[in-house]
């Protein structure tokens, strides 16, 4: 496996990671009572 496509892959699959955790992180945002709103 050459470098470039290791690092492709790797930047990837982060991208893959962080698309995935942003649902969960704003569906835990909105559960969570922030500011005082239930």
């Amino acid at each position: 496996m050459s470098p470039v496509i290791r690092l492709f892959t790797a930047l990837f699959a982060l991208a893959l990671l962080v698309v995935g955790a942003l649902p969960t992180v704003a569906l835990a945002g909105e559960a969570t009572p922030a500011g005082g709103t239930p």
